[in-house]
């Protein structure tokens, strides 16, 4: 209604139309809150907003308009533009906007991003972004740069993302470690990715080797059908107690038959038996709970 009034003036009055300053004054009086921060604009993905925004913006000290308003300092003030550069960056790249991401880069020049940019988008699976972002990592010669770090992958693994992180590595296997690869291969376990865990698993090692408690249960199979838990007491009590809360009562009875006198670790396995027994008396399974009280 606001800028419907206005267009009924301006047909009224042709010549105003003309004037360069009324277009910046309209902006101002019919335009987003002077407390409304770039960031917050990114939030709302609107690039006519963002546009807005930017054009209202001062570009030096010499041209701040009378009264307080962010657009007094987004342009001019040099600590405050990167910090906004950084902001809008992480806000847009959580979202998956990459039209966002790629307005920021378009108006922006000389600014630096952490790594956090990159998490953002691969925490919450947004692959067209992270490819934004690594064409401007700082590899690059670009005029805004976004810093890598390896932990991007590692963080998209936990999430379970994991067809980006096998893109990361089809793509930029050089920027990761070793040490982010083990922990990679922890989390492709858990989420029952044999495939991807066996494609990074070094040569001559066991893709066994790197699972935990936290394993699938078809990677639990793979343990107890090759013996690997039989030699881990540790980690057979542990994962005991793990498949005892996910409710696998079938391979709950495996576990407790094969480890049903064990010699060590026995605060882990009085803990990993009880729990077995609760959950299925809990559930009526009556041969896990059977085979959790003979156990104890």
């Amino acid at each position: 209604p606001m800028l419907t009034a206005v267009e009924l003036v301006l047909r009224q009055h042709p010549s105003f139309r003309s004037q360069t300053s009324v277009g910046s004054k309209v902006s101002t009086f019919v335009g987003p809150s002077p407390t409304l921060s770039l960031h917050q604009a990114c939030a709302m993905g609107s690039l006519k907003l963002l546009d807005l925004l930017w054009e209202a913006s001062c570009t030096s000290m010499d041209t701040r308009s009378v009264g307080w308003s962010l657009s007094n300092f987004l342009r001019s003030e040099p600590h405050y533009y990167h910090w906004e550069f950084i902001v809008s960056l992480l806000v847009a790249a959580n979202r998956g906007n990459l039209e966002v991401v790629q307005w920021l880069f378009d108006h922006f020049s000389g600014c630096e991003a952490p790594a956090d940019a990159f998490e953002e988008a691969a925490v919450n699976d947004h692959l067209p972004v992270v490819k934004f972002l690594l064409a401007n990592s700082d590899n690059c010669r670009d005029e805004n740069v976004v810093h890598w770090s390896d932990y991007v992958v590692t963080e998209a693994a936990t999430k379970g993302h994991l067809e980006l992180v096998r893109w990361l590595y089809d793509n930029v296997a050089h920027k990761i470690s070793q040490d982010c690869t083990d922990r990679v291969i922890e989390q492709a376990l858990r989420f029952g990715s044999i495939e991807l865990a066996e494609e990074m698993t070094p040569p001559g090692q066991n893709i066994l080797e790197y699972a935990t408690e936290h394993a699938a249960p078809q990677v639990v199979e793979m343990m107890l059908d090759g013996g690997f838990l039989e030699t881990n007491g540790r980690l057979a009590a542990e994962t005991t107690s793990r498949i005892a809360d996910k409710g696998h009562f079938a391979l709950l009875e495996r576990l407790l038959t094969l480890c049903s006198s064990p010699t060590e670790y026995m605060d882990r396995w009085c803990f990993a038996f009880g729990n077995a027994l609760s959950k299925a008396c809990e559930l009526g399974e009556l041969p896990a709970a059977s085979a959790g009280a003979s156990s104890e």
